[in-house]
């Protein structure tokens, strides 16, 4: 005699088929992340063990225990190739290469590379990108972030875990 499937079984079957068949509806996640806003006119300061300086064509190499700070926002990287203004001498983008680490007060994020437009303030991390706010974690492809609204969006392959509290 065979016994029917219980009703408990039946239902994780359904619930796990309803999460795999879901998979792209979840690529993607907004996250709101006030600890990342940033003044852009902030000082950016960058420090490291080298530095190579191409005033051609506008761009400096810091490379080996490359440490940027604006205001509460720190970024660390083995590379960071920055772009700057020849006549003003402001920077205008930072990209960086290599253990990419993102810290503020509340929030840490790291990648293998990141690109930092500081005009739009739009800081991009790139490569198994992993965000860790307080209890929550969230992992993903790529994290776009607009650090002047402290937002961010996770896409591809996005994964999430919450604390329950319990």
């Amino acid at each position: 005699m065979t016994r029917p499937p219980s009703a408990r079984l039946v239902a994780l079957l359904i619930g796990f088929s309803a999460i795999a068949c879901a998979g792209p509806m979840f690529a993607q996640t907004t996250i709101a992340m006030s600890g990342l806003q940033t003044d852009p006119a902030a000082p950016i300061e960058v420090t490291s063990d080298t530095l190579s300086v191409s005033q051609s064509d506008q761009r400096a190499v810091f490379s080996s225990n490359v440490i940027i700070t604006q205001g509460d926002l720190r970024i660390s990287a083995e590379t960071a190739e920055v772009s700057y203004d020849g006549a003003s001498g402001q920077i205008t983008e930072l990209q960086l290469e290599g253990g990419v680490t993102l810290t503020t007060p509340t929030e840490a994020a790291e990648s293998e590379t990141a690109q930092y437009i500081i005009g739009t303030s739009h800081l991009t991390m790139m490569g198994n990108v992993l965000l860790t706010q307080g209890a929550m974690v969230v992992a993903g492809d790529t994290m776009l972030t607009d650090l002047r609204a402290g937002t961010a969006q996770m896409n591809g392959n996005v994964r999430s875990s919450f604390a329950t509290g319990q």
